[in-house]
């Protein structure tokens, strides 16, 4: 029998964001697992709401036999993302949604799992359209949470609306996937699943080299943060927590840098920016194999979530520290993300602009290398769990009982 599958995803390689990575490496392990893969993505991505970055280089991590329908949609100077914002489409995406179901029977010729990744939710209206057409099994992959997340940008009168798309796509789906522990939550509150009906799988991490310790050895703790900076992040608390450690210790000045990696945007140039100075650099955006090669040679990764709505997230940056063994300062509320790193011991987590925290740890791990070490073994003990390999055979597990025969 093929195990063939179907993966509609608006963003893909060579998209530098991170669904756009985590997507390839989810290919390349599920062909490891023997599935027949065809992903329907855009030919033409939009860019009028969100910095967007190609990475040529992770063409690299997709295997040759997986097969790509690049669809061209029409959208004169950011249309679509015109109509979302005044709110008379549901998606920044509908024009291209509505192209691939157009073009579906040219696409979806054989018998498959549709697998489509929620955001954005174009790609879950896709799948339900085809569902209902060719009766294809339906998986929706909610990589984020949509309701909550969606109502951040419109009026509370909406809501019904939104929680009416969102149960209809639900109660035709048969098998629900989360990234997270608090997005299963999350759904099984607010449509009364059990854990048997909401399976959890990570993003986690791809390949990763045999040998990944640091290069340079001294006495100096670098610090990296890699990704996306915006307000929902606010990373530049670390900034912050810095200068106070040096103007209250002057004896440490040389011995931490932070080191920031990610595209140049908005914040960046009114928030970030200014808060630079000796120790603090900002490198802009690296295409992830040389993102990586810096990686190897930090101590410690940061991370930030803003606000305690988005409390179910974990960042994706998170599973790569983890592969390179790297411990965690997490300024984050109370959620998945802090439970993650006291119950493996694998770092420290503090509440946003928690400054006063964040300078006392930072005063710690500089004092105290042990604890840098301890969090290190207890890193290497736990990274298997969240490698993408480990992650996709659970989910060929769960994908292989209802592929179609």
């Amino acid at each position: 029998m093929t195990k063939r599958l179907y993966l509609i995803s608006y963003n893909f390689i060579p998209s530098a964001r991170a669904d756009g990575i985590n997507r390839g490496y989810l290919c390349q392990a599920l062909n490891k697992n023997n599935w027949d893969i065809s992903v329907v993505t855009t030919a033409n991505p939009q860019r009028l709401l969100m910095t967007y970055q190609e990475d040529e280089t992770l063409w690299s991590i997709l295997p040759d036999s997986v097969k790509i329908h690049r669809i061209w949609a029409f959208n004169p100077v950011g249309l679509g993302e015109l109509l979302y914002l005044s709110r008379a489409f549901v998606c920044p995406h509908q024009y291209w949604a509505e192209t691939v179901k157009r073009e579906s029977e040219n696409i979806f010729t054989k018998p498959g799992i549709l697998y489509a990744v929620i955001p954005p939710i174009s790609n879950a209206l896709i799948g339900l359209a085809v569902k209902r057409r060719y009766s294809f099994p339906l998986v929706l992959d909610f990589r984020d949470e949509y309701l909550n997340v969606e109502m951040i940008h419109r009026y509370s009168i909406e809501r019904k609306r939104f929680e009416r798309l969102e149960r209809r796509l639900v109660k035709a789906a048969d098998l629900i996937i989360t990234a997270t522990d608090g997005i299963q939550s999350i759904l099984m509150e607010r449509y009364g699943f059990s854990e048997r009906q909401v399976h959890v799988i990570y993003n986690g991490y791809g390949e990763v080299p045999e040998n990944f310790e640091k290069t340079c050895n001294d006495d100096t703790l670098r610090i990296i943060y890699m990704g996306t900076i915006g307000r929902f992040q606010q990373p530049d608390v670390l900034c912050r927590a810095f200068r106070l450690l040096m103007s209250r210790h002057p004896e440490l000045i040389g011995r931490l840098t932070v080191d920031f990696y990610g595209p140049e945007n908005y914040y960046v140039k009114r928030f970030l920016k200014k808060e630079l100075g000796k120790g603090i650099n900002y490198y802009g955006y690296l295409p992830l194999m040389k993102m990586l090669a810096q990686l190897r040679e930090a101590d410690v990764g940061f991370t930030s979530i803003a606000y305690d709505a988005l409390s179910y997230m974990l960042p994706s940056k998170v599973f790569y520290y983890i592969a390179y063994e790297k411990p965690v300062i997490a300024a984050v509320p109370q959620g998945v993300l802090s439970s993650l790193i006291e119950k493996h011991q694998i770092g420290i987590s503090m509440p946003p602009f928690d400054v006063e925290a964040l300078y006392h740890h930072l005063y710690l791990l500089i004092k105290d290398p042990t604890l840098i070490k301890r969090m290190k073994q207890n890193l290497s003990k736990i990274k298997a769990e969240y490698s993408v390999f480990t992650q996709a055979q659970r989910l060929s597990g769960l994908l292989e009982p209802i592929a179609p025969i």
